[in-house]
């Protein structure tokens, strides 16, 4: 530690080292004021720069309005370079601060509610005092002695002026912000990786949910005749897709009678890359072994209508239906009758102009022609949670629960975890299992997450609804982003609130909420998708607060003369 190092030397603000002096900030800093010869009127227009344009753990203020000097009712003149300290709560003590930079003339005009600072040159580097006031044990020490009353209380000016600053050579003191801008730098360019995959997933959520994700095409054998007979250059077909087809493509073309056909065919068929999938049924003699599962056959005998000549195209549909894949198709037959059984076919020249999905207008909005349209209660059990009590609180068999406060947009927050009495009865009733989705009744209405299991034995509160598929053909982690998109991104269910004294959202209405319902395999690539994003977010957010520790950490240390940088010399840019 410092202390038990030799050139230290103790002072009113600590251990620091014995070439560093203590001084008064009014010793070495100006408030800026405005010059009795300025003339507002010959000015067009005065930047002015709110409390709400003050950045936390930024640099500069990058905003600031335009205003006519007769509107400038009230504020306080500062200038370009300026450090603005707020001197009102919670602005203070929420560590807001910025520099005037980037705005069109020499001065501006700011909020009354904070300080215009600057220091005195060739005593103090403005960057380093920059850092000093957003020390917290500064902000601590300064805001100790706020006056006024509770809600409005301020930070007077002298309290400002006699704040005690550690004072280094200025060399030293430029080289000590050298190293906590380089750290803030890259905390600041975290953020704009964050907020760049953020307005990304914003983005893919508004495209996702109007017009679904194409997981693939499947042609049929008509297809692979009309290119061949068009002379089309599969080459020119979209490269970022899947293509999929099945052993009974192959077995199709192969039978072509003309063997000089049959080899261009299968030349043609060869040249698309392609994954082959099992059939969804099974069908004596068309069938291969190990190429087809043992389905069902409801799509299949409704698409062949009882004739047997139409066996294979029937498989090739049900294939596609089932694997949420688009048919391309010149078989009016089965083009009507995939899209009839809530598939999707199209023609192969919808398919070359791009023309890929049929969509509809619904009364949740735009969605793919396939999607339905159903009631959030169709698709889930609901069941609000316990109510707490001080009774509950006896510790007779305590169970850790959730609270609204646990329930953040699209994950679950357990770093803050209560413990209430749950009987066995209860439960039995209200134990989370993995996949269940929990949705705030009050606070911010609609937040919604997923249970993955994090704790065993876990329950929640009776301001959470908590959704339990009640289907197989379900993916809750689809219906957590639609519900999240729904209420952040197109505003649907903005009203279903009950407006009492504490608006919330009851069980009748979150209920009554109309869902989108694509197949299955489409709503689990959305949802994979979307998660993929969630997670870089979280390895960024995790980037930057390694960053931002490090910063405090560096912060302390400088400031302090803990780690000294005297005799480091930096490189420019």
């Amino acid at each position: 530690m410092a202390k038990n190092k030799i050139g230290y030397k103790q002072t009113e603000i600590g251990l620091i080292p014995e070439d560093w002096e203590v001084v008064r900030l009014r010793a070495i800093v100006n408030f800026s004021k405005k010059p009795r010869t300025l003339n507002l009127n010959s000015f067009g227009k005065i930047p002015f720069i709110t409390m709400e344009m003050l950045p936390v753990e930024k640099t500069y203020i990058n905003n600031y309005l335009l205003k006519e000097p007769d509107k400038i009712l009230s504020g306080v003149y500062c200038e370009k370079g300026d450090i603005l300290l707020p001197k009102i709560t919670p602005c203070f003590e929420n560590g807001k601060q910025g520099i005037i930079e980037d705005i069109p003339c020499d001065f501006a005009f700011a909020t009354t509610e904070v300080y215009p600072i600057k220091p005195r040159n060739n005593l103090l580097d403005k960057m380093f005092l920059f850092y000093f006031l957003i020390k917290p044990d500064v902000r601590k020490t300064i805001a100790d002695k706020m006056q006024g009353t509770t809600g409005r209380r301020r930070v007077p000016k002298d309290a400002v002026e006699n704040t005690l600053i550690p004072l280094p050579s200025l060399p030293e003191q430029r080289r000590i912000a050298k190293v906590l801008s380089t750290i803030q730098r890259a905390v600041e360019q975290q953020d704009k990786i964050i907020e760049a995959i953020k307005k990304l997933k914003k983005s893919l959520m508004q495209k996702l949910f109007t017009g679904g994700v194409i997981r693939g095409f499947m042609f049929d054998a008509t297809v692979f005749n009309a290119i061949l007979n068009n002379k089309l250059d599969t080459k020119t077909f979209p490269k970022d897709c899947d293509y999929f087809v099945t052993h009974i493509q192959f077995d199709e073309l192969r039978s072509t009678k003309d063997s000089g056909r049959r080899k261009q065919l299968l030349s043609i068929f060869e040249s698309i890359g392609k994954r082959e999938i099992p059939t969804e049924s099974v069908v004596l003699n068309v069938s291969r072994l190990g190429m087809a599962k043992l389905g069902d056959g409801k799509f299949l005998e409704e698409l062949r209508k009882g004739n047997l000549k139409h066996t294979e195209d029937a498989l090739i549909g049900e294939t596609a239906i089932k694997n949420s894949l688009i048919l391309v198709t010149d078989d009016d037959t089965l083009f009507k009758r995939v899209n009839k059984l809530g598939g999707e076919a199209i023609k192969l020249h919808d398919f070359l102009n791009g023309k890929y999905r049929q969509l509809k207008e619904t009364e949740i909005g735009q969605i793919p022609k396939s999607w339905e349209v159903v009631r959030l209660e169709e698709m889930f059990d609901m069941q609000q949670g316990k109510a707490m009590s001080p009774k509950s609180r006896l510790g007779i068999s305590p169970h850790p629960f959730l609270r609204t406060i646990n329930i953040l947009w699209g994950n679950v927050d357990l770093s803050i975890l209560d413990h209430m009495d749950f009987t066995d009865e209860e439960m039995t009733k209200l134990c989370l299992q993995p996949d269940d989705l929990l949705v705030c009744e009050g606070g911010e209405i609609g937040r919604t997450a997923m249970w993955r299991g994090e704790i065993e034995d876990c329950g929640y509160q009776n301001h959470i609804h908590r959704l339990r598929k009640q289907r197989q053909d379900i993916c809750p982690e689809f219906y957590m982003f639609w519900i999240q998109a729904a209420f952040l991104i197109f505003g649907l269910y903005a009203g279903e609130e009950i407006r009492t004294t504490i608006p919330n959202l009851s069980r009748g209405r979150l209920k009554s909420f109309l869902i989108p319902k694509p197949p299955l395999p489409e709503q689990k690539e959305i949802a994979h998708i979307l998660s993929t994003v969630d997670k870089k977010i979280e390895v960024e957010e995790k980037r930057k607060a390694t960053l931002s520790e490090l910063f405090k950490t560096m912060l302390h240390k400088l400031m302090t003369g803990e780690i000294r940088v005297r005799d480091v010399e930096f490189k420019e840019g």
